[in-house]
């Protein structure tokens, strides 16, 4: 029951965390939330969790849920670019890239810890 509660909480995490994210991307620049840290720390994190948080709650889709933020990584970036007041650029989508990397590895680590006999 633990694993279930785990992956339904996860899920809905994944989807919040990608619609803020969507919404920040895509939203006219001086709407765009801001934290105090650099922008690209705020793109590493976003994406860093968005990644973790499908990992867990799609343990069977496993390569399409990375394949998924990948894409949405660079989709992003290069829809910026048809936006009049904002600019898509390959180091941020590289940036984000990198972000959805840690957190693939930190949901790895994270059902290693609460599901140590997980097979996938």
């Amino acid at each position: 029951m633990r694993g279930m509660t785990l992956s339904r909480l996860a899920r809905w995490l994944g989807w919040g965390t990608l619609l803020v994210i969507v919404l920040a991307t895509l939203s006219p620049l001086h709407l765009r939330p801001t934290v105090a840290s650099a922008a690209g720390v705020e793109r590493l994190l976003a994406f860093a969790g968005c990644a973790a948080a499908f990992w867990l709650g799609y343990p069977r889709h496993r390569p399409a849920i990375v394949l998924g933020i990948l894409l949405a990584a660079g989709l992003l970036e290069v829809t910026q670019n048809l936006l009049p007041d904002r600019h898509g650029r390959l180091v941020d989508a590289l940036v984000k890239m990198l972000g959805a990397g840690m957190g693939f590895v930190a949901g790895f680590a994270v059902e290693r810890v609460l599901r140590p006999g997980a097979s996938r």
